[in-house]
């Protein structure tokens, strides 16, 4: 089971990764890539670098955060902070904590990846506008549901290590 999770985490982080590669050829050659409260262009970047920098960050960031919450309770518990995080990385319950927080770093990774493959998504919605500008809206309730997405999962990762085992 687990290894279907990371299978389909790596995919959709990838898959991210390539719809921005995919839709930043659609970009003029200098690239609205900041805007102010109003949603009004404010920085701007060539678009080989946007789209460098877009899909680096859209697959490297998630997949480090994936390996890191999958390979630091088992090479490093020490650095792993949760409630009882000594007495549950050792012990018979160490491979299923170890386990779960890696199940928990994938769908946060997935949760980072689409939310930032959407953001890129209303920059080259903004950039067909001349002058280009973001529209609020979309970027609003974007981020919104990724707020409250790891609200959730914050919260799941709490409860599942709320009480420490015994020793």
């Amino acid at each position: 089971m687990d290894r279907v999770a990371f299978a389909f985490a790596f995919v959709l982080i990838v898959a991210c990764g390539a719809v921005v590669a995919a839709t930043g050829t659609s970009l003029p050659p200098l690239v609205a890539s900041h805007f102010d409260i109003r949603g009004v262009a404010d920085g701007f970047m060539p678009r080989v670098d946007y789209v460098m920098f877009m899909v680096a960050l859209t697959t490297l960031l998630p997949l480090g955060i994936a390996a890191s919450l999958a390979i630091l309770p088992l090479v490093a518990p020490q650095w792993v902070n949760v409630r009882g995080a000594q007495a549950w990385l050792a012990g018979p319950q160490r491979a299923e904590a170890a386990r779960s927080l890696a199940v928990r770093g994938a769908v946060l990774a997935m949760l980072l990846a689409v939310f930032l493959a959407s953001v890129h998504l209303l920059v080259v919605a903004a950039n067909r506008h001349q002058p280009p500008v973001l529209d609020a809206a979309p970027f609003i309730a974007a981020l919104a549901a990724f707020l409250i997405a790891t609200g959730l999962w914050a919260l799941s990762l709490t409860l599942r290590f709320r009480r420490p085992p015994a020793l």
